[in-house]
């Protein structure tokens, strides 16, 4: 971004493991609490469904439009209404959004890192949770969190030693 700050652009995937419906589907997802105040600056994308559901018995969720990741001590950190969606066994919904981070801002430590948790209810109103994983296989037995790495690259030049005339309007000018 103009400012230095980097424009991420996060996937997650809501995928039912299990061999019951979900109902009540959620993904809460507190960036600023996860990054830090000052290194999540805001959304530029609210979240958005990218894929699914796609089985036979499965509705997408409603999502909460005054979803803001925390930002500022918020407590909305909810992406969905949690009152809506029903996944089928093995049917999963994809959701995207942008965020704008500040690398630079005091108390940055790399890499960021970042876990959402997932909840639906079964058919006996019992809530089940999971915390996200790293990667692309939800069902992998890890809830390791996904490190957010920014590029970096410092570059140091001075003089060392004295400028040399070379007599032809040029010069030679020694640097480490």
């Amino acid at each position: 971004l103009p400012n230095g700050n980097y424009s991420v652009v996060y996937q997650m995937v809501l995928q039912n493991t299990g061999t019951v419906d979900l109902v009540n589907l959620q993904i809460t997802e507190d960036l600023e609490m996860e990054f830090g105040v000052g290194i999540f600056v805001g959304t530029i994308t609210t979240p958005s469904i990218a894929g699914g559901p796609s089985l036979p018995g499965s509705t997408a969720p409603s999502l909460d439009a005054g979803w803001n990741g925390g930002l500022s001590g918020s407590a909305n950190t909810n992406i969905f209404t949690g009152t809506s969606g029903t996944l089928v066994p093995n049917d999963s919904i994809t959701v995207q959004f942008v965020v704008e981070v500040d690398p630079d801002a005091t108390g940055t430590s790399m890499p960021l890192e970042n876990t959402a948790e997932a909840s639906g209810e079964d058919p006996n109103g019992t809530t089940v949770t999971d915390d996200s994983d790293d990667g692309a296989n939800a069902n992998n037995g890890e809830d390791d969190p996904t490190p957010l790495d920014i590029p970096s690259v410092n570059l140091a030049k001075q003089v060392n030693g004295p400028y040399v005339d070379n007599g032809d309007n040029t010069w030679t000018i020694p640097y480490q």
